[in-house]
């Protein structure tokens, strides 16, 4: 498995930086685009998505919209976790995301444990579960 590549700092939709450093707890990065019919359909459950799984599970939305589109989302969907403005080609770069939507899990250490396409809310609870039985587990 991989460890996080992330080579460059992000900042959160308010500017904030966002740390990708293993923190005791996994991380589960989601890969969005607005172009993406898909995506935008995904956008709704994510607020429930975190909130089933956030006991254990620290989230980032990386996504391809600007700073102020960022913003809005947040606001209107009332989420807490960091959104970060990434392009399209910049997910294929950093983080080797050709598609989305994608989930990226990483372990407490910081190593990759699950990936995959994730078209619906139930897709990105799999690939967490998936996460907790393979050693994902604290």
């Amino acid at each position: 498995m991989d460890n996080i590549p992330v080579t460059k700092e992000y900042l959160n939709w308010n500017g904030d930086h966002v740390s990708f450093e293993p923190q005791g707890s996994r991380l589960c990065l989601i890969f969005l685009s607005l172009y993406c019919l898909r995506c935008v359909d995904l956008l709704p459950h994510i607020g429930d998505i975190v909130t089933k799984q956030s006991m254990d599970t620290r989230f980032v939305l990386l996504v391809d919209g600007d700073y102020e589109t960022n913003k809005e989302m947040v606001e209107y969907f009332n989420w807490k976790m960091p959104v970060v403005q990434v392009e399209s080609q910049e997910m294929g770069t950093q983080f080797a995301v050709y598609e989305t939507p994608t989930v990226q899990i990483y372990s407490a250490d910081g190593i990759r444990i699950s990936s995959g396409i994730a078209d619906e809310a139930k897709d990105v609870h799999f690939y967490l579960e998936r996460a907790r039985l393979e050693g994902g587990v604290l």
